[in-house]
């Protein structure tokens, strides 16, 4: 663990492990928490992490802070990264924010060498990229507060936005090598529902039969779908929706709650579940 001024230097624990993409190659990213327990809450970080196929992890976290706020000041505020997505070519994109809410969250993008450059839309509090495909083109949402929309960033720079019609919230998650979106949105009766935007810029919406929310989270170069659901009681699954609209739903054996983050080209899903004593644990569903 990295030297944090006022934080003991050894007596850091690992508190979850969750795990958020998967691509070709087998390199699984996510996020992890690791706290000093007895310095709680203020000795905290929220690290991002690479597993590759043979199980060796790389960590990264804490590479970027806000302008005119030194490494030192960082370090005591608490730096987090958000959710992470990695690429057929090891690329990964996420965000980057602090434990100060008033100060913004960012988008990055790190390269196989561990070189980051950071982004953000103009005029807004919040850039996060969510996926990005084998061009480097990045997905994600962006906005004030609850007012979230959608963004494609191309490898220039160049951004073009998006809401699904007649929502209230657009939140993409997912990229395919087509540039086909998806993601979840909330329409006017505030249901949380799924959508699939196609590459020509129109707008297939879905969800999973009765349940009261559904949220897509990642696509494949095949066009399948994964993510969560929420059923009539109140429990979370997962689901894999098939390019020709058939959803089959799963569960973690064991699990009271699962999620899944992520899906590669031969449809193994990664993601993360809460086990009976209410743990979290990160799984790979291969197809």
């Amino acid at each position: 663990m990295q030297n944090v001024p006022g934080c003991p230097v050894s007596d850091w624990k690992i508190y979850f492990t969750t795990a958020t993409d998967i691509n070709i190659h087998g390199e699984v990213v996510g996020r992890y928490l690791q706290a000093s327990p007895t310095e709680l809450p203020n000795c905290t970080r929220l690290r991002g992490f690479i597993r590759s196929r043979s199980g060796t992890f790389t960590t990264f976290g804490g590479e970027w802070w806000p302008d005119g706020l030194s490494q030192e000041s960082a370090d005591q505020t608490g730096l987090a990264t958000g959710n992470v997505a990695v690429n057929a070519h090891g690329q990964i994109t996420g965000w980057y924010g602090t434990d100060n809410g008033g100060l913004p969250v960012v988008g990055f993008l790190r390269k196989p060498n561990g070189k980051v450059s950071t982004f953000m839309l103009p005029d807004v509090l919040s850039t996060v990229p969510t996926s990005s495909n084998a061009f480097g083109v990045i997905t994600g949402s962006y906005g004030q507060g609850i007012t979230q929309h959608g963004f494609m960033r191309i490898p220039n720079g160049q951004i073009v936005t998006f809401d699904v019609p007649s929502s209230t919230r657009t939140n993409p998650t997912g990229i395919d090598l087509l540039c086909n979106i998806t993601g979840y949105y909330l329409d006017t009766s505030s249901h949380v529902r799924g959508f699939l935007r196609k590459c020509n810029g129109t707008f297939l919406t879905f969800d999973t039969g009765s349940s009261g929310q559904t949220m897509p989270l990642a696509i494949n170069a095949a066009g399948q779908i994964t993510g969560t659901y929420l059923d009539s009681v109140f429990q979370y699954h997962g689901f894999l929706r098939d390019p020709d609209g058939t959803i089959s739903l799963f569960d973690v054996p064991g699990a009271i709650y699962t999620s899944p983050t992520g899906i590669n080209l031969f449809g193994d899903v990664v993601g993360w579940y809460t086990d009976a004593r209410g743990q979290a644990h990160g799984f790979i569903r291969q197809h």
